[in-house]
């Protein structure tokens, strides 16, 4: 099981899941909700971040 970040409103294991929130899912549950954008790959930390010119 891996966890995946909640993009739109998640009712998973009688928990109810909001946009923003993480949850730990099967890989077989996790692809059918990332086809359809329910949830997506948790960012790795760091990325994202950009340097400031100069640094």
């Amino acid at each position: 099981m891996s966890k995946y970040l909640v993009l739109q409103p998640l009712s998973h294991d009688q928990k109810k899941y909001a946009a923003g929130d993480t949850v730990e899912l099967a890989e077989e549950q996790a692809m059918a909700l990332l086809a359809v954008a329910v949830v997506g790959e948790v960012p790795k930390e760091g990325k994202g971040k950009s340097k400031e010119i100069g640094e």
